[in-house]
C-alpha cells in the first residue's frame, strides 16, 4: 500500500511537472522571450514554469485564488478574462473542499501562468511582468514551504543552481561591461562628433571620427561577447541588456566603418567652381557614396530600434532612444542631400540653359516677405557653366520692357495685392510701383511666380527659378568670399556688411550709394563664380543660419527641383509645413481650425523710408475667458532726428521719425475680434494661401508703442480646446520676441525667435 501511495504521488508529481512543461511550451509559442534568444527561451520557460507549477501543487488555495483573480483582471480580452475567471472559480472550489488536490492546484497554476501571458500592456517592463512574477513567486514560495523535506531538497538544489547561474551570469557581464566601458565612451564621443561633423559638412573630420569610433566599437563588442558573458543569456532582463549591447555595438562597429569608407570616397573638392564652371561628372560621381552614407545611417537607426525591448530598464531605453533620434536627424539630412544631388544636374543646366533671377532685399524698408528689393541679378547656368548675365536696381525693371506689364496669377495673390499696384486701369496692368512692392506677400512661392511672369516683360528672359537673399544672407556670403571695397565707403566683410547695408549706406550720396550696392552684389557673385571659395561647402554652412531665419528663399519652376526646395525648408511658403493654412486644414468661418493655430504679423513700410531698422515687436500668448489671445506690443525705437531724411522722413507730412506701416495679420483660424490700444477694429476675414488675413494701418511716433490684440474662440471645429499657437516671425532687423502668460501674470518673453517658427502653449 505504501509503495502504491508513493507511486501514485510520483505519478501526480510527474503530471504536475508535465503541466508546467506544457505551460512553458505555450508561453514560448505565444512569443514570450525572457532571454531575447529563441534557442534559450524554450528551456528557460519550461524549467521555470515546471518549477512554478510543481510548487503550486501544494500552495494554499487562497494564494491560487488571488493570483488567478489578478490574471483575470489584467486579461487583454473577454475570452482570456473568462478563462482567468474559470481558474479563479476552480481555486475557490479547492478551498471549499479543504483537501490537498495537488493536481487540481497544478491545473489552476498552469492556467493562471498562461492567462498572465495574455495580460494587457500596462507599460514598459516592470508593471504587468512584475505583477505576474510577484504573484507566481508568492505561490511558489508558499507551496515550497508545504512540500516534504525530499521535495524541498530537490527544489533547493534547483534554486541553488539557478542562483549560481545568476551569480556567474551577472558577474561575467559586469566584468565585460567594465572592460568595454572605456571603448564605449570613446566610441560614443567620436560617433557623436562624426554626426556633428557630417551635419555641418566637414566630411574629412567626420571620416576620421567614424573610423576611430568603428575601432572602439569592435573592441567593445569583443568584450561584451566574451565567453564569460554567455551564462547571462539564461537570465531574464540581464539577457536583454546583454543582447541589446552586443547587437547595437556590433551594428555600430559595422556601420561606422561603412560611414568612414564612404566618406573617404567623397571628393568634395571636385565640386569647386573653377573658372565659372562646376564639373557635372564630379556631381554624378558623388551620388553612389552619398547613397551608401544614407543607407549606413539607416542601418544604425534600425540597429538601435531593434535593440529596444520591453524588458530594458528605463535609463538604458532612454539612452538608446536619444541615440536613435540623433541618427534619425542625420539620416534626414542625408536624405535631403541625396535628393539635392539627384536634381543637381538639372539645376546646373545638364539638360539645357537655366536662368535664375536673384532678389537682394533689405528689411530696413519692411515688406511682408521681409524687406524691399533694391537690387537684382540674372544668372545663367548651362552644362555646369555659371555666368552673371545681368545686374541692376529695381528702377531698371520698372522702366524696362516695351509695353505695359500684366500679371495673371496666382489668383489669391492677385486678389490680395492687385489693388496695391498690380491691377490698375481697364486692362489690369501693373502700376509704376509694381517692382517696388513685389515682396509684399509673405508667401514666397506665389511671389516668385509673379516675378517669373513680370521679368520677361521688364526686358529680361524667361526664368527657371527665383532666389531671394536679404542683407544678412549677403553678409554671410561675404564672410566666405572675403571683403569688398565700397566706392567712397568702407571695406565690407562678414562682420560689418549687414550694419552698413541696413543703415550705414544712407550716409553716402544717393548716386554713390546706388553704385555701392551694385558693386557689393556684383563682387560677391563674381568671386563665387570665379572660384574664390576654396571649400565648396563653406557657402552652404554660412547660409544655414540665414536660411533658418527665412532670409534665404528659393523657388524653382521644375517640380522635382521645387520638391527638394520644399523638403529643405527653403521655399518660404506661408505657415510652411504647418497644421493650419500651410497644409490646407483651415477651419470654416464659424469655427477655429486644427490646433495649433498658426499666426504671423507682417509689416509693410508705408512712408516710404528706411525706418524699419528700429521696429520692435514683442508678443504674448494667453487665455482670457476661454479665448486664445495674441497681443503684440509694437514699438518704434527710432529717434526724431539725427539720421538722414531717407531714414526718418516720409511723404505724408508726419513728424520726422514716424513709422507708418500697413500691417497684415495672417492666421490659420479666423480672428473673432481685434483691437488697437483697446479700440475694436472691424474684422474682414480676407484670404491668402488658405490663411485668414486682416489689414490694419499703424502710425507710431518716435519712441511710441501700441498694443495690437487678436482674439480666437479657443476651441477647434470639433469642440476641443486649442492647445498651441505657432508663431511665424517676419525676418526684420530686430527679432520678434514671443512669450506666454498664465492666470493674469505678466508675459514671459523667454527669447527672441531666430527661426522660421516657434510653438507656444497659452
Amino acid at each position: 500500500m505504501a509503495m502504491g501511495r508513493i507511486s501514485a504521488g510520483r505519478f501526480r508529481a510527474g503530471l504536475c511537472v508535465a503541466l508546467g512543461v506544457g505551460a512553458g511550451v505555450v508561453l514560448a509559442l505565444r512569443g514570450l522571450s525572457p532571454t531575447g534568444s529563441e534557442a534559450l527561451d524554450w528551456p528557460v520557460l519550461v524549467v521555470v514554469c515546471s518549477l512554478a507549477v510543481w510548487t503550486a501543487a501544494s500552495a494554499p488555495w487562497w494564494t491560487l485564488s488571488a493570483t488567478s483573480g489578478v490574471a483575470a483582471a489584467l486579461a487583454s480580452s473577454l475570452p482570456w478574462m473568462a478563462a482567468g475567471a474559470g481558474f479563479f472559480g476552480l481555486s475557490l472550489w479547492i478551498g471549499l473542499r479543504q483537501q490537498r488536490q495537488p493536481l487540481e492546484r497544478a491545473v489552476v497554476a498552469t492556467g493562471t501562468v498562461i492567462v498572465f501571458s495574455a495580460c494587457q500592456e500596462l507599460g514598459w517592463w516592470g508593471v504587468n511582468t512584475a505583477l505576474a512574477v510577484a504573484a507566481m513567486a508568492l505561490v511558489a514560495v508558499l507551496g515550497f514551504r508545504r512540500r516534504s523535506w525530499q521535495g524541498r531538497r530537490v527544489a533547493a538544489f534547483v534554486v541553488a543552481g539557478a542562483g549560481a547561474v545568476v551569480f556567474v551570469g551577472v558577474l561575467g557581464l559586469a566584468m565585460a561591461a567594465a572592460a568595454a566601458r572605456p571603448d564605449l565612451e570613446l566610441a560614443n564621443r567620436t560617433t557623436r562628433a562624426g554626426l556633428e561633423f557630417l551635419g555641418s559638412g566637414e566630411f574629412d573630420a567626420a571620416q576620421e571620427s567614424f573610423a576611430r569610433a568603428s575601432d572602439a566599437f569592435e573592441r567593445a563588442e569583443a568584450d561584451l561577447d566574451a565567453v564569460w558573458t554567455q551564462p547571462a543569456q539564461l537570465l531574464p532582463v540581464v539577457s536583454q541588456h546583454r543582447r541589446a549591447g552586443v547587437e547595437l555595438v556590433g551594428a555600430a562597429a559595422r556601420t561606422t566603418a561603412t560611414l568612414a569608407t564612404q566618406l573617404e570616397a567623397v571628393d568634395l573638392d571636385s565640386l569647386r567652381i573653377v573658372d565659372g564652371r562646376i564639373d557635372l561628372d564630379a556631381v554624378l560621381a558623388l551620388q553612389p557614396p552619398m547613397r551608401a552614407l544614407q543607407a549606413a545611417l539607416a542601418d544604425v537607426e534600425q540597429a538601435v530600434a531593434s535593440s529596444q525591448s520591453g524588458w530594458l530598464v528605463t535609463p538604458v531605453r532612454d539612452v538608446l532612444e536619444e541615440l536613435r533620434s540623433e541618427v534619425a536627424d542625420q539620416q534626414s539630412l542625408a536624405k535631403r542631400a541625396n535628393a539635392a544631388l539627384e536634381v543637381a544636374p538639372t539645376i546646373l543646366g545638364a539638360d539645357g540653359e537655366q536662368v535664375y533671377f536673384v532678389m537682394f532685399t533689405t528689411p530696413a524698408e519692411a515688406r511682408g516677405q521681409g524687406g524691399f528689393m533694391g537690387n537684382w541679378a540674372e544668372l545663367s547656368v548651362n552644362d555646369g557653366t555659371i555666368e552673371l548675365t545681368r545686374i541692376g536696381r529695381t528702377i531698371d525693371l520698372i522702366s524696362g520692357g516695351d509695353g505695359p506689364q500684366v500679371v495673371t496669377g496666382p489668383a489669391d495673390w492677385l486678389d490680395r495685392y492687385g489693388p496695391y499696384g498690380f491691377q490698375t486701369g481697364d486692362e489690369d496692368v501693373v502700376g509704376a510701383e509694381g517692382w517696388s512692392i513685389i515682396t509684399m506677400s509673405p508667401n514666397f512661392p506665389a511671389t516668385a511666380q509673379v516675378v517669373a511672369e513680370m521679368y520677361p516683360q521688364s526686358g529680361g528672359r524667361s526664368v527657371d527659378g527665383v532666389i531671394s537673399l536679404d542683407v544678412e544672407a549677403m553678409a554671410a556670403l561675404l564672410s566666405v568670399v572675403g571683403p569688398v571695397q565700397v566706392p567712397g565707403g568702407p571695406r565690407l566683410d562678414g562682420g560689418n556688411a549687414a550694419e552698413f547695408l541696413l543703415s550705414g549706406q544712407y550716409s553716402i550720396d544717393k548716386l554713390d550709394r546706388i553704385d555701392a550696392l551694385v558693386t557689393v552684389a556684383s563682387q560677391v557673385l563674381g568671386r563665387m563664380l570665379s572660384g574664390g571659395v576654396d571649400d565648396p561647402l563653406a557657402l552652404g554652412r554660412a547660409l544655414v543660419e540665414p536660411a533658418r531665419q527665412g532670409r534665404l528663399l528659393v523657388w524653382a519652376r521644375n517640380t522635382a527641383v521645387q520638391a527638394v526646395v520644399v523638403e529643405s525648408h527653403l521655399d518660404g511658403g506661408l505657415f510652411q509645413g504647418a497644421s493650419g493654412a500651410g497644409s490646407g486644414e483651415v477651419a470654416a468661418s464659424e469655427g477655429v481650425g486644427a490646433a495649433p493655430i498658426d499666426v504671423s504679423l507682417r509689416f509693410v513700410n508705408g512712408a516710404p523710408n528706411k525706418i524699419d531698422v528700429y521696429l520692435d515687436r514683442a508678443f504674448c500668448v494667453f487665455r482670457d475667458d476661454g479665448r486664445v489671445v495674441v497681443e503684440a506690443t509694437v514699438t518704434n525705437t527710432a529717434p526724431a532726428s539725427g539720421l538722414p531724411d531717407v531714414v526718418l522722413g516720409n511723404q505724408f507730412g508726419l513728424p520726422w521719425g514716424t513709422n507708418r506701416s500697413l500691417v497684415f495679420w495672417y492666421s490659420s483660424a479666423p480672428v473673432r475680434e481685434m483691437f488697437i490700444e483697446g479700440e475694436s477694429i472691424a474684422v474682414s476675414q480676407q484670404r491668402e494661401a488658405e490663411a485668414f488675413v486682416e489689414t490694419l494701418q499703424l502710425d507710431l511716433g518716435p519712441g511710441e508703442s501700441k498694443v495690437l490684440r487678436f482674439e480666437f474662440t479657443g476651441v477647434t471645429a470639433a469642440g476641443t480646446a486649442v492647445t498651441e499657437v505657432t508663431a511665424w516671425p517676419q525676418p526684420l532687423v530686430l527679432r520678434e520676441r514671443w512669450g506666454t502668460a498664465q492666470g493674469g501674470t505678466s508675459c514671459d518673453e523667454t527669447a527672441s525667435v531666430d527661426s522660421r517658427s516657434r510653438t507656444l502653449t497659452p
